[in-house]
């Protein structure tokens, strides 16, 4: 972890639901994780979204509308 960045622990059960949604699209958790956070916080624009380490690359899966 790069020092001087902020990495919340989510709960569980939201850990939970997230994994099953990002399954059910067939996106990274990471990125459907950015979308949902834009979003709620009424975001114009997207931030370019990224994979965890062990994941695909995120530019390789479809931005969800």
């Amino acid at each position: 972890m790069c020092k001087g960045h902020y990495s919340p622990k989510l709960s569980r059960s939201l850990v939970s639901k997230l994994y099953h949604a990002a399954k059910e699209k067939n996106v990274p958790m990471t990125v459907l994780a950015d979308q949902i956070m834009s979003t709620a916080l009424g975001m114009k624009q997207q931030p370019e979204p990224v994979a965890a380490v062990h994941e695909t690359p995120a530019s390789q899966y479809p931005q969800q509308p």
